[in-house]
This record gives C-alpha cells, structure tokens and sequence, in this order.
C-alpha cells in the first residue's frame, strides 16, 4: 500500500500515463466498483482515499488487488475525470477477445461505426449486457468502449460484454460470413420495419449503427436496411435510444 498526498507525486505521473495504455482502461465510482466485487475481478490499481478504504476494508480483502494508492481528495480530484469525483477508482487490464469469440454464439451483435459520443458508446454496451448480446465490434473511427466516459456510463456492463476494434482486412471477412446485416436508418423506400423482418434472422443479425447526426459511413453490398416504426413525424431518434429499444425487440425473441 502507497500513500500519496501530492499531485505532483511521481506515481500520479504514472498512474495517468498507465490509463492511457492500449491494454488497460480507467473506472471510477462505488456503483463501478460494487460490480467489480460481484464479477470477482482483478484490480491491476486501486486508488481511493483513505476514508473510502476505512469503509471498504473488508470488500477490498476479498477480492485481487496487485497494488493500492491511499490519497488525499485533492489529489483524487487531479487524478479523475468526473466533476464531483467519489474517492474511488482503479486501472483494470481489459479482457481481449478473439472476433471468432464473439461470431460463435448464435446471439445478435452491435457493430458501432463511428461514433463521437462516449456516453451512447457506453449505454450501448449497457443495452448490449442486458439484452444478451453476444458482443460489440467497433471500428477505430469513433469513440472505444474503453473510453474513460463510455466505461462510466456502461456502470460495469463493460466487465461483462465482449468488446472488438475490426480492422479493414478483417471486416471483409467478417461481413461474408452468413450472419444477417442490419443497417439501422430512418425510414426509407428500400428499408424494412424491424418487426416485419424474419424473427430468426433478428435472434442472430449484426446491427450496425452510425455516427449521431450523419448516420452509417460503411457500405456493404446486401446488408437488409431497417427501420423503427414512428409516429408524429418524427423520424429518427438518438443511436443509444435506437440501440435500447432494438436490444428489446430482439431480446423478447429469447
């Protein structure tokens, strides 16, 4: 156990440049670190201040941490990225998965493709968890779900829903093998009502979802486009609402 009472220590240098890495991700919060305990994950940092500790003393012995950092708020406050930070937060290792992982369940799938927005990234993950998908593939032309925000806003989902950055070569293949490609858009002459699609194809389709405002960048020849039936001329509605009521209709199929 480190204590540390300054920002300027050279641990908190290390610490933030440790979040940044490619195989490592930043959470925060008590409601984050309650579904670290029912997980039973590893904890590769654990920073919180000494008060927290107090209080979690025997939660935190019964789960894996490697190391644990005692601070001041103050120095709490420099390390996190929330207005009103709750003294707790850590470094966890993510997970990887294989692509094959993901295709080899017979669930639907949410395939992101560009998105901006950290907090939709991280309730789609939520939606996903909830609604038994089998993961999310995700291009690098938009927010990870790693992102520090989208981990928040998925409150632990992100511990339990498998998560893929597709390059090109491999989205190629990915796109001919025979699982049924869904384009969420608004409604179109050459675009389906989701209900009125094939319930089998929903129980295992990918589900692509676009960018907030200009929709999907990706073309791929075959992909069926469909729509959410609407009413008073609204026509579209925000990609974390879309990817939520998309996750019900197909999880009702279960």
């Amino acid at each position: 156990m480190i204590y540390i009472n300054s920002s300027k220590n050279e641990q908190i240098k290390k610490i933030k440049k440790l979040r940044q890495e490619e195989c490592f991700y930043w959470w925060e919060g008590f409601k984050f670190f309650n579904e670290i305990l029912k997980e039973k994950k590893t904890i590769y940092q654990l920073v919180l201040t000494e008060k927290n500790y107090n209080v979690l003393k025997d939660e935190i012995n019964n789960i894996h941490v490697e190391k644990i950092y005692l601070v001041t708020d103050e120095v709490f406050k420099k390390i996190s990225f929330t207005v009103t930070p709750q003294g707790i937060g850590g470094i966890l290792k993510k997970k990887t998965y294989k692509l094959s992982e993901i295709c080899s369940e017979k669930k639907p799938i949410f395939f992101l493709d560009g998105l901006q927005d950290p907090g939709n990234v991280g309730t789609i993950v939520r939606v996903a968890d909830a609604f038994n998908f089998a993961g999310i593939i995700y291009r690098n032309n938009g927010v990870s779900p790693y992102h520090e925000k989208a981990v928040r806003s998925s409150v632990g989902s992100i511990l339990r829903v498998p998560c893929y950055c597709i390059d090109d070569k491999e989205l190629h293949k990915f796109i001919k093998t025979n699982r049924p490609l869904f384009f969420l858009e608004p409604n179109s002459d050459d675009s389906y009502n989701i209900k009125q699609v094939d319930r089998e194809e929903l129980r295992w389709g990918v589900f692509f979802l676009g960018k907030e405002g200009s929709g999907l960048e990706i073309k791929i020849a075959g992909a069926k486009k469909i729509y959410i039936p609407m009413k008073n001329s609204v026509d579209s509605l925000n990609v974390a609402i879309t990817a939520g009521i998309v996750g019900f209709l197909v999880g009702e199929l279960y």
